[in-house]
């Protein structure tokens, strides 16, 4: 732990103690002022003011920013027949509900709210947080893209698929790492929080264009799927 002492000979007189770090420990937290702690590329420090430990992140990695949520009744919704209706189940308590009709293909869509950004700097998209249901049958399958997409006059829009990198199972957490467990309506009350990580973080590379998800939901006769809300987690690089 490091330890601020006075460095008297270069305090001017009158203008009390100038401190130097002796050292920086790796292993107790800041308790008391002039504590100094390293963790990772981070230093931590006991605010007197504050009266709790403070932090100072390294700006050149990617740190969380933001979590946004994006209102269901806002996506752009694609179905190959009955539309999802518009369900208040209780008090906070709204999604987007299909009781499929036979075998069904259901694309749910965003624009990702983002202002142009470069490589090494501003707020980018990280992972996609859905938090659905599923009854009476499993899915076929649910997946999740990320493109994005550039418009110009008198040009069909371009199109570049997974932005922020291919997304296979690995990028899911845990719980819906394989198809098996993104479709199962057996998991307790049918209640999934799917979490998506991005290999590379997406952003906006020009003002004519956008980053869009998609979440593609296939549907067996008889199943019950209902979209209770989509996350956009954002994180930062400051190089």
């Amino acid at each position: 732990m490091a330890t601020l002492v006075p460095f008297e000979n270069y305090a001017p007189a009158g203008l009390g103690d100038i401190y130097e770090i002796n050292e920086i420990g790796t292993t107790r937290t800041p308790a008391a002022a002039g504590e100094v702690q390293q963790t990772g590329d981070d230093l931590k420090w006991w605010g007197q003011t504050a009266a709790a430990v403070q932090t100072a992140q390294w700006v050149g990695r990617e740190n969380t920013l933001l979590i946004h949520p994006y209102p269901t009744g806002a996506l752009d919704v694609v179905a190959a027949s009955g539309e999802p209706l518009k369900v208040r189940g209780a008090a906070g308590k709204y999604y987007l509900e299909r009781t499929a009709g036979g075998a069904e293909t259901l694309y749910f869509s965003g624009a990702v709210p983002l202002k142009i950004e470069t490589a090494s700097r501003g707020a980018k998209l990280k992972k996609i947080l859905v938090a659905y249901e599923l009854a009476t049958a499993d899915l076929t399958s649910l997946d999740l893209v990320v493109n994005s997409t550039v418009y110009a006059q008198g040009v069909e829009p371009a199109v570049t698929a997974n932005h922020g990198g291919a997304i296979v199972d690995g990028d899911y957490d845990a719980n819906h790492n394989t198809a098996a467990k993104r479709k199962d309506s057996t998991v307790v009350s049918g209640d999934h929080l799917l979490t998506l990580t991005l290999n590379t973080s997406a952003y906006y590379v020009t003002a004519n264009g956008e980053v869009r998800f998609e979440i593609a939901v296939v549907m067996q006769n008889t199943g019950v799927f209902r979209l209770r809300s989509v996350h956009l987690v954002y994180d930062q690089a400051l190089n």
